[in-house]
């Protein structure tokens, strides 16, 4: 089963993950950074790729996701974060946002202008299909892996390559806030957030577990080390796939005078190829918001109905559907401006959590290190959400702090707390891992 099932799991793994954001941010961040794109497209990767590979084994290692990853904070902070996670990445963000960029790239090209009728058609047939994959779950591997995803990296390929042979600008003056290294780096940090990659790795490699118990395979070690071997092979698509993403946002700006990742690539598209183009670029857009939309419909319905036992599986697939359908009627740049100050405070977060969750076995006294660890970056990441709402000497205190100026002040403090933590005395008692099999 290994050999038969790493590359479509490999597959499905990238299809998951690559949704709305992983098109659009890449080619915007490229188009921003300018001749300053490789710092840029540095910090993106190590948030949007390196990131959520490490959180894949966190997951790997655990047995499950969140759930099982914070079993060493108190339960009630455990599970509000869990909740304000699959919130953020679930019904009130990420998953109308994939039908919303599907009808922004996909579909509106070829319309005369949006329109209240459009979208709600264009999102009706989106959670249609949706709804339909959902409740076939069990059949994701097949389905995604060995049929979707080959030809959305086929288009995806073709875009890239074209980009590398023939490119149609080159990378101009770097906008305000990316013109030194550091700069661009720390932006292409911040970029790697609204991506959701780490908060999509908690929760699809927990749907890679279940599917392959229900495919048979009972053994968590088994499990666990197809499911790292399969991250390390769809990260590195993700990767390239930015990379190759990052460069036509920066070619292209020149000539078109926006930063937009949407138009930069229907433009790109079009150029290069005229109508086809655009049809391929609009098949891509569909195929990858529908793949990351079936995964977080699946695993919010399943979070819940494991939540509230007299909720059913489906009940709340078809309600998270529903309520997916109506937020997506908003728009996608309103959806941006109320997920950011989520996603401020929760990143570094689960951060810390996947970080000393995945060096647990390095650690003296791992409870009081997670504890310590989330408190510091939840504490910070909270002061940096309510910027300029908190007393004057908190915010003088903040912003003196390192990397302040590139909002990632919680992040040295949080690491040197880390640090410190590797030195505890050890615990005379240990907590079993996790379990032989998969839960």
């Amino acid at each position: 089963m290994k050999k038969s099932t790493l590359f479509p799991l490999a597959f499905t793994i990238f299809a998951l993950f690559f949704g709305a954001g992983n098109l659009l941010f890449p080619p915007q961040l490229g188009a921003m950074a300018g001749e300053n794109i490789v710092p840029a497209m540095i910090g993106f990767v190590i948030t949007g790729v390196g990131l959520p590979l490490i959180a894949l084994f966190a997951v790997a290692r655990v047995g499950g996701g969140t759930h099982q990853i914070a079993r060493y904070i108190p339960k009630r902070l455990a599970l509000l974060l869990t909740g304000l996670m699959y919130v953020a990445i679930g019904p009130f963000f990420g998953i109308p946002r994939t039908a919303a960029v599907t009808y922004e790239m996909a579909l509106l090209p070829f319309l005369d202008g949006p329109s209240t009728a459009t979208i709600a058609i264009s999102s009706t047939v989106f959670f249609g299909l949706t709804f339909f994959l959902t409740l076939r779950a069990q059949k994701l591997i097949e389905i995604i892996g060995r049929i979707i995803t080959p030809i959305l990296l086929f288009l995806l390929a073709s875009i890239g390559i074209t980009n590398l042979l023939a490119p149609l600008g080159e990378p101009g003056t770097p906008a305000e806030g990316y013109e030194t290294w550091v700069g661009a780096l720390g932006q292409g940090f911040q970029q790697g957030y609204l991506t959701m990659d780490v908060f999509g790795a908690l929760v699809f490699g927990a749907i890679v577990l279940v599917t392959l118990k229900a495919n048979g395979m009972n053994d968590q070690k088994e499990a666990a080390s197809l499911l790292r071997s399969a991250g390390i092979v769809a990260v590195t698509c993700l990767m390239l796939v930015y990379i190759s993403l990052g460069s036509i946002g920066a070619n292209m700006t020149g000539a078109e005078g926006t930063t937009s990742g949407a138009s930069l690539l229907q433009a790109f598209a079009g150029s290069s190829y005229g109508q086809f183009g655009m049809l391929a670029l609009g098949l891509a857009v569909f195929l990858a918001c529908l793949t990351t939309a079936v995964g977080l419909i699946s695993e919010f319905s399943r979070f819940i109905s494991n939540q509230f036992e007299n909720l059913k599986y489906h009940h709340v697939v078809i309600a998270t559907t529903l309520f997916g359908f109506m937020i997506s009627l908003v728009g996608l740049n309103t959806l941006i401006e109320i997920a950011v100050p989520l996603l401020t405070l929760l990143y570094p977060v689960m951060i810390a959590l996947v970080l000393v969750s995945v060096t647990e076995r390095i650690q003296r006294n791992p409870n009081v290190a997670m504890r310590a660890t989330i408190y510091v970056a939840l504490v910070l990441s909270l002061f940096e959400t309510v910027h300029g709402m908190q007393p004057s000497a908190v915010t003088a205190w903040i912003t003196n702090l390192p990397l302040a100026d590139m909002n990632l002040a919680w992040s040295v403090p949080t690491l040197v707390v880390y640090l410190v933590t590797l030195f505890l005395p050890k615990r005379d008692t240990q907590e079993p891992i996790a379990q032989s099999r998969i839960s």
